[in-house]
């Protein structure tokens, strides 16, 4: 190895490698991140990348090419103290290769446009740095441990700087760094001394210009105490990272440092892993690095693990510490710790592009390019005592920096999404070892053919009626041994299956779901039995004389839309049903595409998460999208349908918000005012005048749209009188209003009793499952009450003018007549 000066101050280094038929051409230039201010910080790492985008001699992005060419490759990188710019080409590519480098390290043009492409590539390279885990985490740790010191500031900036760097910012930076006192050329390999001299004094000596940049150095405040900075991140493994302050790279200690470092923290064997990763499993990984620039470093230790008690995982480092301090590192441990330092820097420079790596780092910061002999002497030299003085004079008891980036807790509820489109929302909720679960399919009335009503009714039932390998008994038999309930479900614009299991069961109860809905077997004789089990329900619903009442409520104020139709279906449309029918539609909407599995109680998110994807990634299925159809307005329509009852029944309706609407929680908190026993309607028409039993004002939100009005259950003779009374009352309402404490009351009659009603784990996994298909969010249960109460007077009376309407209503009566 030679070492020489040129008169403008720039040094070159020439060490000879004959026989490798290559040869190593680097440029460090003595400047990095620490040298910037901080208006313009990332500066240097933005020239890195412009130097090869073209000369006077050389096009934009024809450097590169050039190089590959002569067989060799080109490339750079920035570090905190140094810039540097490298090829490596084989011999006979020496001279070409080595004027290419120069060239554009000593001539850049920096042209306009290239700046403007490259600004957008650094840009989104500092997204991917805080993106990876490991990058951002000893990004933080960095600035956490040199405080306000220019070590602490990421060496490729940030996004605000970066953004604000000008073409007149680089060429000044470019004018006071890059001269020719502030650089050293290294060449290592297959060349002759005199020609490498003589192309450097052509291509160089000629170049004048000074370092005038002042070094300074910028104490950071540190504090007093230990510094602690947690991260939450979108990640599944936990990082960790802790610093002490050591000194700089030249200082007595750090070769004793350095095998105190490897003894805990390099290799297999090392104390580190040994402990807290093969004996104790608390780790899945951990070592120790140094991080020695011309000024102070940091001793770090780092370690990925499982879980998020880092605190833990900190204190047991601590521990192997003071156990080392105590016990002393063994003859064995100091002796392979020196053995892997000396072959570290022996593998390093097995190329003569890493042989110039090492001359030229070493002699940038500490002038010394023999430095790595001397400071393997000393390597050699540290003892038992050097050891053990390192942990006490830097690392016990003193203060550290302490980074921890762990996997973001789960937001409650928490959704997965899988390949095939299948949803799931899970709700922890530990009050009991219990929980409930709704999975909901895009169908119902909405999506129901014509001669079709009431086939997602009788389909959900079929779901419990038998599977590849379980008839309806079995599956039965499996879910009471369970201690549990599964029933189907049909309505206007979804279909499907909830059910209630102790927490214990999950596993067998996802087994059980996958079966039901993933091998559902279809067959007649069970058909016939649905069927007969909707007949009953139809009969049922036409008994009620309310649930008759709403029915035909619904045809009217629906005329022409699906919500015109029930969900039980029609007798007629039922008994024509053929299984083939049932297949078709099966086939068509029992798929993964839209769905939502909802899941509330005390389960453990992660194992939900597994489950679900281990159960139902491979499910397949045509795509089903919930559709918007608009509900037709409605004129006025009154209606008296006949029927051999004791009372008449009396619905005064109304078109109303759907739920994604803002104007339902107006019509909400109305709906609170005038129902129940301390409602507007219960006191005329029962306290004042005691004309009904049953009456209350109603509202019955759907997607699109909903009904809404007051029903009320009276003697025929009295239907006239009562139909007066509440027109009046209409009348009164749309034009007066409410007052600030009916509406105040019913803000809180509705907050309080929805939180009652939310206690279930049914009824969160049913509004989960629901809201997530309608597109208010899985959470819609806990943030609806912040919607009730900015409700103001002026809302609601602003919906009474708007939704009830005189002019619109339908007017129905279902009983006999006066």
């Amino acid at each position: 190895m030679n070492i020489f000066s040129l008169d403008n101050g720039l040094q070159y280094i020439l060490e000879q490698r004959k026989g490798t038929g290559v040869v190593a051409v680097q440029v460090w230039v003595k400047t990095g991140s620490r040298y910037e201010e901080q208006k313009i910080a990332g500066i240097t790492h933005f020239i890195e990348h412009l130097i090869f985008k073209g000369t006077e001699k050389v096009k934009s992005n024809e450097m590169a090419a050039r190089i590959e060419s002569l067989g060799g490759n080109i490339n750079a990188f920035t570090s905190h103290d140094n810039t540097v710019y490298h090829i490596v080409v084989p011999k006979n590519a020496f001279k070409e290769g080595f004027a290419i480098l120069v060239d554009a390290v000593t001539n850049p043009a920096f042209p306009a446009e290239e700046l403007a492409k490259e600004k957008k590539v650094i840009l989104e390279e500092i997204k991917m740095g805080e993106d990876d885990p490991q990058r951002k985490l000893f990004k933080e740790l960095f600035s956490l441990s040199y405080g306000g010191n220019l070590y602490g500031r990421p060496v490729i900036g940030y996004e605000k700087t970066v953004k604000a760097i000008s073409r007149e910012d680089i060429q000044q930076y470019f004018k006071t760094h890059y001269v020719p006192d502030n650089m050293v050329i290294v060449i290592t390999g297959d060349f002759e001394e005199a020609e490498a001299a003589g192309m450097i004094k052509k291509h160089v000596a000629e170049r004048g210009g000074k370092n005038i940049a002042a070094f300074e150095n910028i104490e950071g405040d540190k504090g007093t105490g230990n510094r602690e900075k947690l991260i939450e991140k979108d990640i599944r493994e936990s990082y960790l990272a802790f610093s002490y302050d050591i000194p700089a790279i030249t200082h007595e200690d750090m070769p004793a440092l350095e095998v105190l470092g490897t003894i805990l923290g390099e290799g297999e064997s090392s104390r580190l892993q040994k402990q807290l990763k093969n004996k104790k499993g608390i780790v899945t990984d951990s070592s120790t690095y140094l991080f020695t620039p011309r000024e102070e470093g940091l001793f770090i230790f780092f370690a990925t693990f499982k879980g998020k008690d880092y605190r833990l995982i900190t204190s047991e480092i601590e521990k192997e510490v003071s156990r080392l301090r105590k016990e002393g590192p063994t003859p064995l441990e100091i002796q392979k710790a020196k053995n892997i330092i000396k072959a570290s820097y022996v593998y390093s420079i097995e190329t003569v592009q890493g042989k110039a790596r090492q001359i030229g780092n070493f002699q940038t910061l500490t002038g010394d390019p023999h430095f790595v002999d001397n400071f393997l002497a000393k390597v050699d030299r540290v003892g038992r005592d050097d050891i053990i003085k390192m942990m006490d004079k830097y690392i016990i008891g003193k203060h550290k920096a302490i980074v921890a980036m762990l996997p973001k807790s789960p937001s409650n509820p928490y959704t997965f999404k899988l390949k095939n489109g299948l949803k799931c929302v899970v709700n922890k909720e530990p009050a009991s070892p219990t929980f409930a679960f709704r999975i909901g399919f895009i169908g119902g009335v909405k999506e129901e053919a014509p001669g079709e009503n009431g086939i997602f009714n009788v389909l959900s039932k079929m779901l419990l009626k038998g599977t590849k390998d379980k008839n309806a008994a079995k599956i039965a038999q499996e879910i009471d041994f369970l201690a549990g309930n599964v029933s189907a479900f049909s309505g206007k614009n979804t279909f499907g299956l909830s059910g209630r299991f102790l927490s214990k069961d999950i596993e067998e109860v996802f087994g059980l779901l996958k079966d039901l809905l993933t091998s559902t077997n279809l067959k007649k004789e069970e058909l016939k039995k649905v069927k007969e089990e909707v007949f009953s329900e139809i009969r049922q619903r036409d008994d009620d004389p309310v649930g008759y009442t709403f029915m035909r409520f619904n045809e009217i104020l629906f005329k022409g839309h699906p919500y015109s139709k029930d969900p039980v279906g029609v007798e007629s449309d039922i008994e024509s049903l053929k299984l083939s029918e049932l297949e078709k539609v099966y086939k068509k909407f029992i798929t993964p595409s839209n769905a939502v599995l909802a899941i509330s109680g005390d389960v453990d998110e992660k194992k939900v998460e597994d489950l679900f994807r281990k159960m139902f990634s491979d499910w397949s299925g045509e795509a089903s999208i919930l559709q918007n159809k608009p509900v037709p307005a409605i004129n006025k329509s009154t209606q008296h349908i006949d029927k051999e009852i004791m009372q008449t029944h009396l619905v005064f309706g109304f078109l109303g918000p759907g739920v994604g609407n803002e104007d339902r929680y107006a019509i909400e908190v109305m709906d609170s005012i005038l129902s129940g026993m301390g409602g507007r309607i219960h006191k005329i028409l029962r306290e004042e005048k005691p004309y009904a039993y049953a009456l209350t004002f109603f509202n019955q939100m759907a997607f699109e749209a909903g009904g809404m009005g007051i029903y009320i259950g009276t003697d025929k003779k009295l239907t006239e009188e009562v139909k007066k009374i509440v027109k009046a009352e209409i009348e009164r309402i749309v034009k007066e209003g409410f007052t600030e404490k009916e509406v105040e009351d019913a803000k809180s009659y509705l907050i309080g009793t929805h939180y009652i009603r939310m206690q279930a784990n049914s009824a969160k996994a049913t509004s989960m499952c629901l809201d997530t298909i309608y597109g208010l969010g899985p959470g819609y249960f806990k943030t609806w009450p912040k919607h009730i109460e900015a409700i103001k007077k002026e809302d609601v009376d602003r919906a009474a003018k708007k939704y009830l309407l005189l002019d619109r209503m339908a007017d129905i009566a279902v009983g006999g007549r006066p």
